[in-house]
């Protein structure tokens, strides 16, 4: 959208995206990289686990301690032109002056794997409501404003200047659902790999290996009548 033309991209810096399995496979494939170039794993509180079992997928590593569940999400690293905060390993960031803009201006960034971003990265700031059948969308503006408040007062983590519009979104409603329904059903896809997976814990080291074959044959071919 327009908007996102001047955006100094809040949101890569902000948040820490779940990765989903078909996002991992498909960032390594592209960019022939093992998955501890851009991913890392967050342990789960006792006290969150229970809620978030059949919500986001969880997995236990043989070589992590027993009983610890870890969520795998996007790895921050330090950002160059804001001191002292994390943006995503893949966000590429320039000083607009420098780049002999005459639009734009400040800090702006841009994903560095845009064409095999993960699927939830496409689909932000959407979400499937499973009970309703819809695909919803939570203002930016808003949230940053009444939900999220950090304790970093940074400019690096603001979101969208304005409250924005369904104008906003009108031209790329089609690309908002499909992006959406995709990120669900990969998520939902996931938490089932992971049961699988954390049935019998294997080390990390094997865990790129499994995805594969899990991953393998995800598309049934039906020839009988």
């Amino acid at each position: 959208m327009e908007l996102c033309k001047t955006c100094h991209a809040g949101c890569c810096r902000r948040y820490n995206p779940h990765l989903w399995g078909s996002d991992i496979i498909k960032i390594c494939r592209a960019l022939n990289v093992d998955i501890g170039f851009f991913a890392t794993v967050v342990p789960m509180s006792e006290e969150k686990i229970k809620g978030l079992l059949e919500e986001v997928p969880l997995f236990m590593f043989a070589d992590c301690g027993e009983d610890r569940y870890f969520s795998i999400v996007l790895k921050s690293v330090d950002s160059k032109y804001y001191p002292g905060t994390s943006k995503c390993v893949f966000l590429q960031e320039w000083q607009a002056e420098l780049l002999g803009s005459e639009e734009l201006t400040g800090i702006i960034g841009r994903c560095g794997i845009y064409s095999c971003r993960p699927v939830g990265c496409g689909a932000y700031p959407t979400k499937y409501d499973t009970a309703q059948k819809k695909v919803t969308v939570k203002d930016p503006h808003l949230i940053l404003e009444k939900e999220h408040i950090m304790v970093e007062d940074s400019s690096a983590y603001k979101l969208c200047a304005r409250a924005l519009t369904c104008d906003d979104y009108a031209a790329f409603e089609e690309d908002y659902v499909k992006s959406a329904v995709l990120s669900q059903h990969e998520r939902e896809f996931f938490i089932e790999v992971a049961k699988k997976w954390n049935k019998k814990p294997d080390v990390s080291d094997n865990f790129y290996a499994f995805l594969l074959r899990e991953y393998a044959d995800r598309i049934e071919l039906i020839n009988k009548q």
